[in-house]
């Protein structure tokens, strides 16, 4: 995790410790920085479609709780109505997944195969002229 305008919370871990910022840090009233988080992401070898959406929260100038929900791509009032916070289009995204590794037979296992589909043919056939010739 790293940001150029901020310092950041050296102990976040997503799970218990949640605050990306260290304590201290501020954003004026319509300023904005960022804050690049790098996760690994164990798929479990399904590609989704995963969605993602954060609510930073915050304290006003006037000492009020302030939230806001994310919201999908580089601006944050799509619908430019001078309210950021009526957007929260989540981000989807698919993660790639590498193909699986299948095993294939080379020249010679083929032709093993062939050969032994062939005699299973045939004992088939057998099979089916002994019991016609005994009816």
């Amino acid at each position: 995790m790293q940001s150029a305008e901020f310092t950041v919370n050296p102990s976040f871990n997503g799970a218990g410790n949640t605050n990306l910022l260290a304590a201290g840090n501020t954003l004026a009233v319509g300023d904005n920085g960022t804050i690049t988080v790098t996760l690994t992401v164990d798929s479990g070898a399904e590609p989704g479609p995963y969605t993602n959406q954060v609510i930073a929260t915050g304290t006003s100038p006037a000492n009020q709780p302030v939230t806001d929900t994310s919201q999908d791509g580089t601006d944050p009032d799509p619908n430019d109505n001078g309210d950021a916070g009526d957007n929260g289009d989540p981000t989807v995204f698919i993660l790639p997944v590498a193909a699986p590794f299948i095993p294939t037979l080379d020249t010679w296992g083929l032709l093993a195969l062939a050969a032994l589909l062939a005699g299973f043919a045939l004992r088939s056939l057998g099979r089916q002229k002994e019991g016609s010739a005994k009816a």
